[in-house]
C-alpha cells in the first residue's frame, strides 16, 4: 500500500497459492479522496483526514483476470 500524491491511496499485489495452484493473479484497487473542509494529508503508506464536514471516496479496482473461451 502507498499513497500517491496527496489524495490518493494504491493497494496492488499477487493473490495467495491455494489447492496446489501458485498464486499468479495480480490485483490493484485505488481510492481517491475528496474532502470538504478540514485537511486530507498522506504520509507514504496512509490518507489521514481531520476536521473535515465530509469525505467523498472514488474507489477503482481491478484484476488481470482473462476469462478463456473452450
Amino acid at each position: 500500500m502507498r499513497t500517491e500524491g496527496d489524495d490518493t491511496l494504491a493497494l496492488a499485489g499477487v493473490n495467495g497459492d491455494a489447492f496446489g495452484i501458485k498464486g499468479a493473479l495480480t490485483y490493484q484497487a485505488r481510492v481517491k479522496v475528496s474532502v470538504d473542509g478540514g485537511s486530507l494529508t498522506a504520509d507514504g503508506s496512509q490518507l489521514r483526514i481531520v476536521a473535515a464536514k465530509s469525505a467523498t471516496l472514488l474507489i477503482a479496482a481491478a484484476t488481470s483476470f482473462r476469462r478463456t473461451t473452450t
